[in-house]
């Protein structure tokens, strides 16, 4: 047997014992990311994932040897520069982590702004020639000093929302700028014989706190109204029923060991009142 297609065997068989050991494979779509920012966010991401970055061949060839149920469907979304990632985390939780952690990239042609990008005014690496025009072109103001050419004022090259021109990305890579935010992009996930898209995963965390917290409080209010004694409403329906108690046995004057001081107190300022209008003394 040849030595590659050994190596690729062996790959095989160590993709498909991977597929078989994690509850969650997931499709992580790779575009983008250079060597830097991938070796950065697989150092951040090492004790949730294992990622493998290898041929689309190799992968599907290894998930139909697993013979895990239903995972064959997880084949169709290994599209365009991709990777799969195992884990043992619920794959929401997972969608929601991989959104959260980016890191910083060049700017590329065609890219849109996400904000204001701006060239601040101070030295830069260049030496005078040919950049002038280049730095001028853009809107960028320079002057020499001690042999290197310097910014002179704050210049915005690139406003939020516009496309990434070549002049700009160029500038902007040979000043060291990344403007630009780049990660893993969970495209699909496999657990207990479901895919699911990386739409499907996508939660947006604020929206079901509130909706959480709103249908706390309304069940919260309909256990408290309709006076059913769960737990989470039973001290405050007691203690309502006892202030209800309280205030009918002052109001029937029923007497009663709770109740016995503030009657007494009540009886005395209702005779106060009675001996003031009848001009009565009372000791």
């Amino acid at each position: 047997m040849k030595p590659l297609i050994k190596k690729k065997i062996e790959k095989i068989n160590s993709l498909s014992d991977e597929l078989r050991k994690h509850k969650v494979i997931a499709v992580i779509n790779l575009e983008g990311l250079g060597s830097k920012q991938l070796q950065s966010l697989r150092r951040d991401l090492k004790d949730l994932i294992k990622l493998v970055i290898t041929t689309k061949n190799i992968m599907v060839r290894a998930i139909k040897k697993s013979e895990v149920k239903n995972l064959d469907k997880l084949s169709e979304q290994l599209k365009g520069v991709c990777g799969l990632a195992f884990t043992n985390k619920n794959p929401f939780k997972l969608s929601v982590k991989l959104k959260s952690m980016t890191t910083p990239a060049p700017a590329k042609q065609g890219q849109a702004a996400p904000f204001d990008i701006i060239i601040s005014k101070g030295p830069t690496p260049f030496a005078p020639g040919p950049v002038i025009s280049e730095l001028s072109g853009l809107g960028i103001k320079t002057k020499v000093k001690a042999g290197k050419l310097v910014v002179t004022e704050d210049t915005v090259i690139a406003k939020q929302g516009e496309l990434i021109k070549p002049n700009q990305a160029s500038i902007m890579l040979r000043l060291g700028m990344t403007p630009m935010k780049t990660g893993l992009k969970l495209i699909a996930a496999y657990e207990k014989e479901v895919v699911y898209s990386g739409k499907e995963l996508i939660i947006n965390l604020d929206e079901y706190r509130d909706k959480i917290s709103n249908a706390y409080i309304n069940a919260y209010s309909l256990a408290f109204n309709t006076v059913i004694p769960v737990k989470e409403v039973i001290n405050a329906l007691l203690m309502t029923a006892h202030n209800h108690a309280r205030n009918l046995s002052l109001s029937a004057g029923l007497i009663n060991k709770d109740n016995a001081g503030e009657l007494l107190i009540l009886a005395q300022a209702r005779a106060m009142a009675l001996a003031s209008e009848t001009k009565l003394e009372v000791s």
